[in-house]
C-alpha cells in the first residue's frame, strides 16, 4: 500500500515539522508522507500540481486570519480534505468552521499522536468523496465556489442576516460583453475574462469575504459585516483595480463589469439567497441603462 500524502501547512522552525513527522512515523511506521510549506498560497500552488490526501493546516500561525488562511486553501483548490491544528485559545473559533470548510479541529495542547493519525487516516479515506463534493460545490474554471456552494458556505459559517448580526452586503458581477468576446476573439479568450475576473473578485475583497461565480458570465460577492453605506467602497475598490488591470494586461480586448447591490440593512432583509436575487436584479437594471454595454474595443469601466 503506498503511503498517505498529507500536505502540512505551517509558518513555524523546521524543527516543529521534523516532530509531526517523527510522531506518526513512530505510531504508524511508512504510512504517512509529509511535505510542508509555509503559506496557504503555496498550499495551494503544491494542491494544483500533485494529489494529496489531506491537509493538515495549523492556525492562526500559518500568516493571516483563521478564516482567510482556511478559506484561501478552499477558494484555491482542487480541495483535499482539511483538519485544522490550532491551541486551546482559538479552538472556539477553528470548531466553526468544521463542517462548511474543514474536516475537523484538533487542539494541540491535548492531541495525542494516535488521533492525529486516526484523523488522518479517516481524512484520507474520506478524499474520493471530498473531491466529487467539491466538484459538485465548485465551478471548474474558476476554482471559486459555484452558487450551491456559495449558499452552502453562507449557511454553515453563519453570515445569514438576522440573528443580531451586523449588515450583510451581497455584490452581483457580470462580465461586459462575454458574448462579444467569444464570438470575436474565441472561447479561449472568453474563459480568460471569466478567469481574470475571479482573480480580481479574489484580490478586491477581504479574505472574509466570499466570492463564486454564480452563471456564465455572473460572480457574487458576500461581504458579512459590511453596511449598505459600504456598498460605495467595495464597488469603488473593485473599479480602481479593473482600471488598473487593463493598464497592464495587454489584452486583445478590455476587461468591463457590471455590478449591483443589496444588503440586510434594509427593512425587510430576506435570506441570503433573497439578498443575492435582489443584488442580481440591481445588476441588471443597471446594465439595461448602461451606454454601449456589450463593446468590447475599449475600457468600460464600472457600470
Amino acid at each position: 500500500m503506498s503511503s498517505l500524502r498529507v500536505l502540512y501547512v505551517l509558518a513555524d522552525p523546521r524543527s516543529e515539522v521534523e516532530a509531526v513527522r517523527g510522531a506518526l512515523e513512530r505510531a504508524a511506521p511508512g504510512e504517512f508522507q509529509l511535505t510542508s510549506v509555509a503559506t496557504p498560497k503555496e498550499a495551494v500552488e503544491l494542491l494544483r500540481a500533485s494529489r494529496y490526501h489531506a491537509v493538515l493546516l495549523e492556525v492562526p500561525r500559518c500568516g493571516g486570519g483563521i478564516e482567510e488562511a482556511v478559506r484561501a486553501l478552499h477558494d484555491g483548490g482542487p480541495l483535499a480534505p482539511l483538519v485544522l491544528l490550532t491551541s486551546a485559545s482559538h479552538a472556539a473559533a477553528c470548531s466553526r468552521l468544521v463542517g462548511p470548510l474543514a474536516r475537523e479541529c484538533l487542539v494541540k495542547e491535548s492531541l495525542k499522536t494516535q488521533t492525529l493519525v486516526e484523523v488522518l487516516r479517516g481524512a484520507a479515506t474520506r478524499f474520493p468523496f471530498a473531491a466529487a463534493e467539491d466538484a459538485r460545490l465548485r465551478d471548474a474554471l474558476t476554482g471559486l465556489p459555484n452558487r450551491r456552494g456559495l449558499l452552502a458556505l453562507a449557511e454553515g459559517l453563519g453570515v445569514a442576516p438576522g440573528r443580531g448580526r451586523k449588515g450583510l452586503t451581497v455584490v452581483s458581477v457580470d462580465v461586459a460583453g462575454l458574448g462579444a468576446i467569444n464570438e470575436t476573439f474565441g472561447l479561449p479568450f472568453g474563459d480568460d475574462a471569466v478567469i481574470e475576473c475571479a482573480r480580481l473578485l479574489r484580490r478586491s475583497f477581504r479574505g472574509t469575504d466570499l466570492r463564486a461565480r454564480v452563471g456564465g458570465d455572473e460572480f457574487a460577492v458576500l461581504a458579512p459585516g459590511a453596511p449598505e453605506s459600504a456598498g460605495p467602497v467595495l464597488t469603488a475598490r473593485l473599479a480602481a483595480a479593473v482600471r488598473s488591470h487593463n493598464e497592464h494586461a495587454g489584452r486583445a480586448f478590455t476587461l468591463a463589469l457590471h455590478v449591483g447591490l443589496a444588503s440586510s440593512d434594509a427593512p425587510e432583509p430576506g435570506t441570503v439567497e433573497e439578498l443575492l436575487a435582489r443584488a442580481e436584479e440591481a445588476r441588471r437594471r443597471r446594465k439595461k441603462t448602461s451606454s454601449a454595454p456589450g463593446r468590447v474595443d475599449r475600457p468600460l469601466a464600472m457600470r
